[in-house]
């Protein structure tokens, strides 16, 4: 058996009497209008049904306009968990990747959100474990090199005013019609070897101060000074190399984050890491 589908313009197909206008070809060659071949029935027809893991399934679909899908979705989550209460039921649970109620009768429905929004948790879930494996091998890199848990502990600091300036930077961008994406923690994980490399030489060069016989305060302030140019150069070389791809529709977020990340935590470390390792080795120092 054969079928053939036909397809009308739209203004050709308003009304079931446009069948009366159509004609085919029979047999013998003569053409005859469409409507003495169908019969006219009027009567309901059941919608199909979907399921999803054998449960009935409703799919809403939809298209961003100028605006990330996370803050539409964080949007929705809050008005569906604060704001909105099912009739005859209550909020039974919820999480980032959807939202459950129960209904008196015992019956239980989840709103649920996927494409955009579920693909960008699970990239930011498995890159934020990345993260911490990173910071972890980068640790015991450090007290490798050092002999110090303490003094590597305050080299890692400087990875969190990363995090501040990558942070404070999309805030500023999100003006802008930049948001924050998976990539951009790519850039975080990339900055943990940037920013700890810092922190690096300018301990490095204090513990040289330090076996020539100068004080504690006197070597972090000869570190500083020395060290300066080195660390500002070469943060100012990976900031200027990354300028070059902001434009870029699918690595702008992990420039930006190097960008922000490094200007920030360049600044910070060269402050905050000098003024820690003196209150805690000083204090450290008096004790023994």
């Amino acid at each position: 058996m054969a079928f053939i589908e036909l397809s009308f313009p739209k203004n050709a197909r308003q009304k079931v009497s446009d069948l009366s206008l159509l004609s085919v070809k029979n047999q013998s060659g003569k053409m005859v209008p469409l409507s003495s071949l169908v019969s006219e029935k009027t009567g309901k027809h059941n919608a199909a049904l979907y399921s999803d893991e054998r449960e009935p399934t409703t799919t809403v679909t939809a298209e961003m306009g100028n605006r990330s899908v996370v803050y539409a979705t964080l949007d929705l989550l809050k008005f569906l968990v604060s704001d909105y209460t099912p009739t005859d039921g209550r909020l039974e649970n919820w999480n980032l990747f959807g939202v459950s109620y129960a209904l008196s009768n015992g019956e239980k429905y989840r709103i649920e959100w996927g494409g955009e929004w579920k693909m960008t948790l699970e990239n930011f879930r498995d890159l934020g474990i990345a993260m911490l494996v990173a910071s972890f091998l980068v640790y015991v890199l450090l007290v490798a090199q050092f002999r110090s848990f303490l003094a590597s502990a305050l080299i890692m600091i400087t990875v969190p005013l990363a995090l501040i300036g990558i942070l404070l930077g999309f805030i500023l961008l999100d003006f802008f019609g930049i948001y924050l994406t998976a990539t951009a923690l790519i850039g975080f994980i990339a900055l943990i070897g940037l920013v700890v490399k810092n922190g690096i030489l300018f301990l490095e060069y204090y513990e040289y101060q330090r076996e020539a016989g100068l004080s504690l305060e006197k070597a972090l302030v000869e570190a500083g000074r020395i060290r300066l140019q080195p660390i500002v150069l070469t943060s100012l070389t990976a900031i200027l190399a990354n300028l070059t791809i902001v434009s870029d529709p699918v690595w702008s977020g992990l420039a930006w984050a190097i960008v922000f990340g490094l200007s920030l935590s360049t600044f910070l470390s060269l402050v905050i890491f000098p003024l820690l390792y003196f209150k805690i080795m000083g204090a450290k120092e008096k004790k023994v």
